[in-house]
């Protein structure tokens, strides 16, 4: 489901696949048997187990984990930009020097910022029901709103409900 949500709405023809699992042993068997899965079939691009290291180094385009661990790295994730944002107040008050870089390097980090930043996407497609659903934040604001609405009539254009159902 995440491949075609991947090649149809991320534009991406052939979506890494990998597996969210520890990094020293092989894992339960549920994600050895999910790996097994996932590279019999033809259609998906299965690049094997990732661990957690692996995910803002951008080592793949879908990562299948379970949702209860999902939920936690989506959160760890969105608090990057906010532990960026107050290590670098802290670095412009330590000093003149710490002031300078920080204003040379503000672009990047509003950048850094707007990526971690849920507010930017709206919303997250729930995949795998007949309909497209777009669950997104309890304190979402209008800006918010407005780009989870967007990202439904997307799912909608590209038609992610047909392309997850060519793949059963």
């Amino acid at each position: 489901m995440g491949s075609a949500y991947a090649s149809r709405v991320s534009r991406n023809p052939r979506p890494s696949v990998a597996l969210l699992g520890p990094s020293i042993t092989p894992g339960p068997p549920a994600l050895a048997q999910a790996a097994a899965m996932l590279r019999k079939d033809p259609n998906i691009h299965c690049i094997g187990q990732i661990n957690g290291l692996d995910i803002p180094r951008g080592s793949a385009d879908v990562i299948v984990c379970a949702g209860e661990v999902g939920n936690i790295v989506i959160r760890l994730l969105e608090g990057v930009g906010e532990v960026a944002q107050h290590m670098a107040r802290s670095i412009q008050e330590q000093s003149i020097r710490g002031r300078l870089a920080v204003q040379a390097l503000s672009n990047d980090m509003a950048s850094m910022a707007s990526i971690t930043d849920w507010k930017e996407y709206g919303g997250a497609p729930l995949l795998g029901y007949d309909r497209p659903i777009i669950a997104t934040d309890p304190d979402a604001r209008a800006e918010a709103i407005d780009r989870a609405i967007r990202l439904a009539v997307k799912t909608i254009r590209t038609d992610i409900i047909g392309a997850i159902r060519a793949l059963s």
